[in-house]
């Protein structure tokens, strides 16, 4: 049967819905874009030509001017096997490209290697990889020593520390990775993301808060470095920064050693699968950054 890949239209809901709930034991975040990946430029499905029927999808997302993201692939379990993933990556990178972008990337797991296979056949290369940590919501009371620290101020203690370094100028948030620009920093600033510990002119320490973009009760830290002082302050930030968003649960990732330390410190740990009942520990780094050579 001969497939062909063109840009989604609403008639593909009930199609996109179907192979949505066939992902992660029917959990996946598209439906909750759904609505506005459909108003969106760069969503793309391939079809039977003879039915027209949707058997996959994939999109990409522009996250700041020429900052291309890949996201959203899938192809319906019955339909596997047959190198439709290829072909609809082929022609969703292809459409990415004239776009004349600065960058495009995506991220995957290290264990997704069907993904893999195919982002290497795309011609990306690995940029950058991580560790994914998660928990509960840190029990510290108390009222936090910190402020909103200037954009200047932050996006120097950003370029200057070990995170910044290890992950190539890159800033996390479930799953998508954004430079790290003046421009993004004071949009954090502006959202009251952004958190202090210091001084303006002298930061000691620096934390940077998102709710989740998946899942409603998450809570995302996006950086966290400093002093052994402000490490337990930041953990008051966190419990304060939840309540006000109703965050449950708190995850990070980190590139470097000392991220790594400072998410382990707040008692956030590695998220482990089960593998016939029994927990499998992953002390491997588990979150990989692709970029397309440009």
């Amino acid at each position: 049967m001969a497939y062909v890949v063109r840009p989604a239209r609403p008639r593909d809901r009930r199609d996109i819905l179907r192979i949505c709930a066939a992902t992660w034991h029917g959990w996946d975040y598209v439906p909750e874009y759904l609505n506005r990946w459909l108003k969106e430029k760069g969503f793309y499905v391939i079809v039977e030509r003879r039915t027209g029927k949707a058997v996959g999808l994939g999109k990409y997302t522009e996250l700041a001017p020429g900052e291309l993201w890949l996201e959203g692939l899938r192809i319906d379990p019955e339909v596997r096997s047959r190198g439709l993933g290829w072909q609809l990556s082929k022609a969703v990178l292809r459409h990415a490209l004239a776009e004349k972008p600065v960058s495009i990337r995506l991220a995957t797991g290290r264990r997704n290697s069907h993904s893999r296979r195919i982002i290497r056949r795309m011609g990306l290369r690995l940029r950058v990889s991580l560790w994914s940590r998660e928990g509960k919501i840190p029990k510290r009371a108390g009222k936090p020593d910190v402020f909103v620290p200037s954009a200047r101020a932050a996006y120097d203690y950003l370029r200057r520390s070990h995170e910044y370094r290890a992950v190539k100028g890159l800033l996390p948030h479930t799953w998508q990775f954004w430079t790290i620009t003046p421009e993004l920093v004071a949009e954090l600033r502006r959202k009251r993301c952004m958190f202090g510990y210091g001084r303006n002119e002298n930061l000691r320490g620096l934390l940077i808060l998102q709710p989740g973009r998946y899942r409603t009760g998450r809570l995302d830290i996006c950086f966290i470095a400093g002093t052994r002082r402000a490490l337990p302050e930041f953990a008051r930030q966190i419990r304060v920064f939840a309540r006000q968003h109703r965050c449950t649960s708190v995850g990070g990732m980190a590139a470097s050693p000392l991220t790594l330390r400072h998410l382990g410190g707040l008692r956030l740990r590695v998220p482990t699968p089960r593998r016939r009942g029994r927990r499998v520990p992953i002390r491997q780094r588990h979150v990989l950054v692709f970029e397309y050579p440009l």
